[in-house]
């Protein structure tokens, strides 16, 4: 329904799930879906680190996760100044913010070609092969 309102959607891919060890971890969204990143046509975003790497506990999928974005050590914004937050919700925002641009350089672009300039546009990161549609990062 975005999609024919003429909306990309870009959406947090999950941060996964605390183990009995108490550790977090991604999980495979294409077999375990997250929502509203399963969503077809929404540019569902994982977390990268600084070492362009799946973040540990970003979900990950080869069908369902389209790429990597910044997503450790981001700064937000709390009362009283900032502090550095990990997460596909901090991920995400750079994602959409790509798309912002795209649309202001090409306002003609469907939200489908948007979705398909993101992903190849995507730099390719051996670590992200095999873990998100593009195996790249933003």
């Amino acid at each position: 329904a975005h999609a024919r309102a003429g909306v990309l959607a870009v959406a947090a891919a999950g941060n996964g799930r605390v183990g009995p060890d108490g550790v977090r971890r991604g999980v495979d969204t294409d077999a375990d879906p997250h929502y509203p990143s399963n969503v077809p046509g929404v540019v569902s975003v994982a977390a990268a680190t600084h070492a362009d790497e799946l973040a540990p506990f970003s979900n990950f999928g080869t069908r369902t996760v389209d790429l990597a974005a910044p997503g450790v050590d981001i700064l937000g914004t709390v009362p009283g100044g900032y502090v550095a937050i990990p997460g596909t919700s901090m991920a995400s925002p750079h994602a959409a913010g790509a798309a912002a641009l795209l649309f202001a350089h090409r306002p003609d672009l469907t939200p489908e070609a948007a979705h398909q300039l993101l992903l190849a546009g995507a730099d390719p990161v051996p670590a992200l092969a095999g873990r998100t549609v593009s195996g790249g990062r933003l």
